[in-house]
């Protein structure tokens, strides 16, 4: 009802207002009061406080982050079997938005819908509960959907709407029972780094989510999962594939559902970045200036800065073992693709998916060693194919690149690739000379060659999507994250150990500009150049 004592003009506006209240999660968010400081935990390091503190309009806070999330929540709320997964640092207001702002939005638009609200501890999820109750007992929210808080409920846990609608919020782990839900939220499944370390409380939080919260879906029911990537094997982690490299987008997943993932750290690592951002640059600059972020950020060097993991996990959600990573993205000379010197020492290094396990793929780089040592990666094949295909793609980019030369592990490898693979170098005509490296210790000691001529500047890598994807494996080593491309790295490492540029035995590789039709190059890089080389067939 609107106010008989308004102008027909101020009518009007509050009738345009509560249409776009109900239309999208955007105008509804525009339009109501965040009922004081975002929810916080003694533990919680969100920074968000000041923005809302008293309660004051959230469109003073919109900033491109919320539009993408909101967009993206609306999204997944109104798709039968919705889901979304997001990563953020603290103080961007996912919480904000996921727990409290976006459920109270489809229980009015959607009258009689259910929604639970689980953390990892009861209480937390009451403030969560608490604050979206708050919201709509607003004259606002009345005036948008016509419905108010229940006079018949009063719990912080549990509430309702005269409409129908209901809330229920509690702790993973103490058992989500005797409700069910149109739509799951799950906020902060584990509390913090000693939980996450521990494999009890991970295994407990999956068998919770699995055995518990899942149970409770009403057909086409939604879910949406935030969280803070303090472990590879959190919840988040044990949903996403082996091989996800923090990417976003559409992703299908280890339970069988295509995720939604919005992973957007506080500064930014790949090129693909869901907002745009150049690599390197911080998210929401227009609030948060870069003396925030230094306070928290790690300083090669600085004895005295941030602690390195807390920073890849709680701001860049980029979990890192505790015994620390193998390999720094600081250390890599991105370059523009067809930029590499003219003539260079060519190799490949192959690692070959020869298991039965869904995770492995077959790996083939290509490699130049300039005159100074130092090491050009020039192109790169994965995929999960049959022998006769990976070997035919490594030949192929051998061919391209006038490569005559190549590393592959010894063991098991060779005895299950060689014989095909002389036999499809006799058919193709295209032949190899392949050193087998012995296995000798660890995954990590076979790496120490390649790290130690990364560490000292010494290594090129394309600025592409596979050289990202690249980078990013080599960023996680080790950890549970699939280390294909390590292994194909760590033969480069091991095989060029020693060596030294030779004149004799350089070749200018395929390209002046470097873009070949059909080549990642050219899908990446456009075709305007009149240097394109024209298809060639094998």
């Amino acid at each position: 009802m609107v106010n008989v004592s308004m102008s027909p003009q101020q009518a009007a506006m509050v009738l345009v207002k509560r249409q776009k209240m109900r239309e999208s999660l955007i105008g509804f968010a525009q339009n109501i009061d965040i009922p004081g400081a975002p929810v916080r935990d003694d533990d919680d390091l969100e920074q968000f406080d000041a923005l809302m503190a008293g309660g004051g309009n959230i469109e003073t806070g919109l900033s491109a982050h919320h539009v993408l999330l909101m967009n993206k929540l609306q999204e997944t709320m109104l798709k039968p079997y919705g889901r979304l997964m997001v990563f953020m640092p603290p103080g961007s207001a996912k919480s904000t938005y996921c727990s409290t702002v976006a459920p109270v939005w489809y229980m009015g638009k959607f009258p009689g819908s259910r929604i639970i609200l689980t953390s990892y501890g009861t209480d937390l999820a009451k403030k969560h509960g608490t604050k979206a109750r708050a919201i709509v007992q607003q004259d606002n929210y009345l005036g948008a959907f016509s419905t108010t808080l229940s006079k018949e409920t009063s719990a912080r846990e549990m509430w309702a709407l005269d409409n129908g609608s209901e809330y229920m919020s509690g702790g993973l782990l103490s058992g989500i029972t005797g409700n069910r839900a149109n739509g799951v939220v799950i906020d902060d499944p584990i509390k913090g780094r000693a939980e996450a370390d521990s494999k009890t409380v991970r295994e407990r939080t999956l068998a919770a989510f699995e055995d518990d919260l899942k149970t409770r879906f009403l057909p086409k029911a939604w879910m949406v999962l935030v969280q803070t990537r303090w472990h590879d094997e959190d919840l988040g982690g044990l949903l996403l594939p082996e091989d996800y490299a923090g990417e976003s987008g559409s992703i299908m997943c280890r339970d069988g559902m295509v995720w939604d993932v919005i992973n957007l750290p506080a500064k930014a690592m790949r090129g693909d970045d869901p907002l745009g951002r150049t690599v390197g640059e911080y998210l929401w600059p227009e609030w948060f200036d870069k003396m925030h972020w230094y306070q928290y950020e790690p300083r090669p060097g600085d004895a005295d800065s941030p602690n390195e993991r807390t920073w890849s996990a709680l701001y860049q959600q980029s979990p890192r073992p505790d015994h620390g990573n193998q390999f720094e993205r600081e250390w890599v000379d991105w370059y523009t693709i067809g930029r590499h010197p003219k003539h260079l020492n060519m190799y490949c290094a192959s690692d070959y998916a020869v298991s039965d396990n869904e995770g492995d793929f077959t790996e083939h780089g290509i490699a130049g060693l300039d005159q100074d040592g130092e090491l050009w990666i020039t192109d790169w094949w994965y995929g999960q194919s049959p022998p006769d295909i990976t070997i035919d793609a490594l030949l192929m980019l051998c061919r391209r690149w006038g490569v005559k030369r190549g590393f592959n592990e010894t063991g098991i490898i060779r005895k299950a690739i060689e014989p095909l693979f002389r036999q499809r170098q006799r058919q193709l005509k295209q032949y190899l000379s392949i050193e087998y490296l012995a296995s000798i210790g660890d995954k990590t000691a076979r790496f120490q060659n390649f790290r130690g001529m990364a560490s000292a500047g010494k290594l090129h890598i394309p600025d592409c999507p596979w050289g990202h994807r690249l980078v990013d494996q080599l960023c996680v080593f080790p950890g549970r994250s699939r280390d294909d491309a390590v292994d194909v790295c760590s033969a480069f490492g091991r095989g060029l150990e020693g060596m030294v540029w030779s004149k004799a035995a350089a070749v200018e590789p395929v390209r002046k500009v470097g873009l070949v039709f059909g080549s990642w190059e050219w899908l990446t890089h456009g075709t305007d150049s009149t240097e394109v080389e024209k298809p060639r067939i094998f």
